[in-house]
């Protein structure tokens, strides 16, 4: 479960759950559920450098290869932009 930030909505709680369910949890991304939960994490990946590398690195290969990136992102809205406008001719 990932924490809820205060003054969050409940779309931002449902989008953080579907991140968290397209990732592999402790692989790609890490999750926390309590604010100790999250103090314990920190701590953890302080003192364990190669570990972090390794999941922030997965993570940011995944979100390449499922076109979260802002490089696809970008060319997704600009290809929808051009669309609407080929559209209202």
């Amino acid at each position: 479960m990932a924490a809820k930030l205060p003054g969050s909505s409940v779309e931002d709680q449902k989008y953080l759950d579907k991140i968290r369910d397209q990732l592999f949890h402790s692989e790609e991304a890490e999750f926390f559920g309590t604010t100790q939960e999250l103090i314990d994490k920190v701590k953890f990946y302080i003192s364990h450098k190669k570990l972090r590398e390794q999941i922030a690195n997965a993570g940011m290969l995944r979100c390449h290869d499922s076109g979260y990136d802002y490089n696809s992102r970008l060319t997704k809205i600009l290809s929808k932009v051009k669309e609407i406008h080929q559209a209202n001719k």
